[in-house]
């Protein structure tokens, strides 16, 4: 690939993801390459995490880079509410239950849920855009030449399934609304 192609392939907007781990992994990104630049063989950029975060992916190996870094940023970001509840609940049994302490516990309770759900739904879409990643290619890719029908211009059901969507916060919802409860004080 030359200078060129590169150049051109940058100037394109392109499609880009639209969810709530866009900007999650925008805001981990320093400590999501940290964590990806352990192996020195392949070092990657800010910019590529955060085309990662932002671009709607050309291939199934793609689809599965943007999930991978989801899930990663929201179990990063769930360690935050799991330390507000550890320190509220500490300070809580040193006094007569404080319910400004109790509110904290239930609300990082809930937090804390709702991003671990955000974590496993990103992780299942990682596992399911692993498993499918030829299929993905073909579908996401450039058409081929001998493809004996048309290719229509949805991405169709199976690539909707596998990349970020907005429907996911729903899903992360339902598990927080179920476990968060067994976490209130």
């Amino acid at each position: 690939m030359t200078n060129d192609d590169t150049e051109h392939e940058h100037a394109r907007p392109g499609r880009r993801l639209r969810d709530l781990g866009r900007p999650v992994v925008v805001l981990m990104a320093p400590l999501l390459l940290r964590l990806a630049n352990r192996d020195k063989e392949f070092v990657w950029t800010l910019e590529e995490v955060h085309g990662h975060a932002r671009d709607w992916p050309p291939s199934g190996g793609d689809a599965e880079m943007a999930n991978l870094f989801r899930f990663q940023a929201w179990f990063g970001l769930s360690m935050i509410p799991l330390a507000a509840y550890a320190g509220a609940s500490l300070l809580r049994s040193g006094s007569d239950g404080d319910s400004t302490l109790v509110t904290v516990m239930v609300l990082t309770a809930t937090v804390g849920m709702f991003t671990l759900g955000m974590a496993l739904v990103s992780g299942l879409k990682w596992g399911l855009a692993q498993y499918f990643t030829p299929d993905l290619d073909r579908r996401l890719g450039p058409p081929r030449r001998r493809d004996a029908r048309p290719r229509s211009r949805r991405p169709g059901f199976l690539v909707r399934l596998c990349l970020p969507s907005n429907l996911d916060w729903v899903l992360a919802l339902v598990f927080a609304s179920c476990m968060a409860p067994n976490a209130y004080p």
